[in-house]
């Protein structure tokens, strides 16, 4: 049951990292040629996808995490869970409303992402102190 949680979570941070840097990436190159920005978005996100999945599988290992990597594992899954949230849950519940998964891209992903910061500091401090 865990091993699902941790591949959801995995999965959910590779659509975010895609969705984010496609979007990032076509700002900053908008005419590229032969698709590498969407190449060079799946790499982003099978590597964010595989920092998260390491990181789930070391958190009981008692190993010694400086709080860089702790703020950036709790970001990116608060992040990814607050991203498909608000992408897929107005589609699910207003499949009417056109501009539902908005709400994912500018919000739900945004506030998440930076809560998952917080998040991890304190998870850090926590960690060091006991």
């Amino acid at each position: 049951m865990r091993k699902l949680l941790y591949f959801i979570i995995c999965a959910a941070s590779f659509l975010m990292a895609v969705v984010f840097s496609n979007i990032l990436l076509g700002i900053v190159f908008p005419n590229s040629l032969l698709g590498i920005g969407s190449f060079v978005s799946y790499a982003i996100g099978f590597f964010v996808a595989r920092f998260v999945w390491m990181r789930l599988q070391t958190t009981g290992a008692g190993g010694a995490e400086g709080p860089f990597v702790c703020i950036a594992t709790g970001a990116i899954m608060l992040g990814a869970i607050g991203f498909t949230g608000g992408f897929f849950g107005p589609m699910m519940f207003a499949p009417e409303a056109n501009q539902g998964p908005l709400l994912g891209i500018f919000y739900t992903g945004p506030i998440g992402f930076l809560l998952g910061g917080v998040a991890g500091f304190v998870w850090w401090l926590v960690k060091r102190r006991a």
